[in-house]
C-alpha cells in the first residue's frame, strides 16, 4: 500500500505546486515548499500510515519531489519570467536554489 500511496502523493504534490505557483513569480516557493513538506505533508502522511511522530516517512524524498516539480514548472515558465523581470526576481532566486538542490545545469 505504501508504494501506491507514494505514487499518488507525488502526483498530488505536482498538482498542488502547479495550482499554487504557476504564474506567481513574486513569491519564493523553495522555503514555502520545504516547510510545507516538513510541517504539513509529513505529519499528514505519518498519521495516514500510523507512524509515530519522529519516525521516518521519507521527508527528504518528499522535499526533492516538491522541489523538482517546482523546477519543472519554473523552467516551463522561463520565457515569461524573463519577460516580467524585475517583478519576477523571487522566481529567479528560486531557480538559483533549485539549480543546486535538484542537481540541474
Amino acid at each position: 500500500m505504501e508504494r501506491e500511496l507514494s505514487v499518488v502523493v507525488a502526483e498530488k504534490i505536482r498538482e498542488f505546486i502547479d495550482i499554487e505557483a504557476r504564474g506567481d513569480w513574486r513569491r519564493r516557493y523553495t522555503n514555502i515548499l520545504s516547510e510545507w513538506v516538513d510541517n504539513g505533508l509529513s505529519e499528514l502522511l505519518g498519521f495516514i500510515l500510523g507512524r509515530k511522530q519522529r519516525e521516518n516517512i521519507g521527508q527528504e524524498t518528499l522535499r526533492m519531489i516538491a522541489l523538482r516539480a517546482l523546477t519543472d514548472l519554473r523552467i516551463d515558465e522561463l520565457f515569461d519570467i524573463i519577460k516580467e523581470f524585475p517583478e519576477s526576481t523571487p522566481a529567479i532566486e528560486d531557480l538559483k536554489v533549485l539549480r543546486s538542490s535538484c542537481h540541474i545545469g
